[in-house]
């Protein structure tokens, strides 16, 4: 609903808030599933149970928000760089330190 009134009243704070509702609930409903998964008793093929499946389902959120920013991100920097004649900064660096912690 954000989105909708966000494009149909060109509003750019309304579209941010927009996806990051889409991006919240892609998130809660993948957590979900995989908390479900997890909370399986075990059976003959996995006699410790399905905890691990959680793990799992948050490495899939993890790489699918970074697919997402590295797109979004490379998008919207090849648009900045075609139409200014200021130099262009990598702001990616910025993001490496987060992945060393």
């Amino acid at each position: 609903m954000k989105l909708i009134v966000g494009f149909l009243t060109k509003s750019q704070a309304m579209i941010a808030d927009g996806l990051n509702s889409a991006g919240d609930v892609f998130a809660s409903t993948i957590t979900y599933i995989g908390n479900r998964i997890s909370s399986t008793p075990g059976d003959d093929e996995h006699p410790y149970g399905h905890g691990k499946a959680e793990y799992i389902f948050s490495m899939v959120i993890s790489f699918f928000l970074i697919f997402l920013w590295h797109f979004l991100y490379s998008k919207c920097h090849l648009i900045h760089c075609l139409t200014s004649t200021i130099l262009c900064i990598h702001l990616g660096w910025y993001i490496l330190p987060s992945f060393l912690l």
